[in-house]
């Protein structure tokens, strides 16, 4: 199994990632220590904000693939875009103004931190309408995700995906981001995992701990399967997706009694 990160920011000054090509190649060499094989380049793109072209995306992949190379630096790059969700998006698809991971139907999106839009469910619906598949980076981060966590599931149900992120499941955005990813993770509504990285010193391309994590949660072989679909997405195949569960409030202590008494 090839490792491979569908999630990072590590082209240099075109987002609030890698500042500079230094910072770059520092991010591939502490990849490539952790395992990582493939990398898919994700800067952000925000309509009418940042709105970085595939074209300058692409070149830039390319250099960074010269240098990897030239310093024998054992990692692949490869193009693609988190966008910030945005109705315009099928038309930005449309139009090629935007990366999908590595060319493929599968595009990475990222939902506001306090809410979800409600344009969200007509506009998974319309990028799937157009043949792609959205991908919702760290929905475990998403307020409204986190206050009910079967929103997701309806995401799911409408034929979105979603990435858990590695320092989600770490701990490192807080105790009610990590549970929530637990959560979701034990029931079955993650496709796959990447690592959102920013830098070499903060927010580190690093999948390895996260995966361990993954495993001691919810076990080897689904831990395997969210691994392996990162590697179908680039190949622009089928993924191999367990069936999401929906989550099931817990019965207060009167639903209990009254359980009890009837009996």
């Amino acid at each position: 199994m090839v490792l491979v990160d569908t999630h990072n920011h590590l082209l240099p000054g075109i987002d609030d990632g890698a500042k500079n090509i230094e910072e770059t190649i520092e991010m591939c060499k502490i990849a490539a220590d952790d395992g990582i094989k493939k990398i898919v380049a994700t800067p952000h793109y925000i309509k009418g904000e940042l709105e970085t072209e595939p074209s300058v995306i692409k070149g830039l992949v390319g250099e960074v693939n010269k240098l990897l190379q030239k310093q024998g630096i054992d990692i692949e790059i490869l193009p693609g875009h988190e966008v910030f969700v945005d109705p315009a998006i099928p038309q930005l698809l449309k139009d090629n103004l935007l990366c999908t991971i590595n060319n493929s139907k599968y595009l990475l999106i990222e939902l506001p931190m306090g809410s979800t839009p409600k344009y969200i469910e007509e506009l998974i619906y319309s990028i799937r309408l157009n043949g792609y598949v959205p991908i919702i980076a760290h929905p475990e981060r998403n307020v409204e995700i986190m206050e009910n966590p079967n929103l997701l599931y309806r995401f799911i149900e409408l034929g979105a995906m979603a990435q858990l992120t590695t320092w989600s499941i770490q701990g490192n955005y807080g105790k009610k981001v990590q549970e929530t990813a637990e959560i979701l993770l034990k029931h079955d509504m993650y496709s796959l995992i990447g690592t959102d990285a920013h830098s070499p010193t903060k927010r580190r391309p690093k999948l390895e701990k996260g995966i361990n994590l993954v495993q001691q949660i919810v076990g080897i072989e689904r831990a395997n399967l969210l691994m392996k679909n990162a590697e179908l997405i680039i190949e622009n195949t089928e993924v191999n997706n367990l069936l999401p569960k929906k989550i099931q409030r817990q019965k207060g202590l009167f639903s209990f009694i009254k359980k009890i008494v009837n009996k």
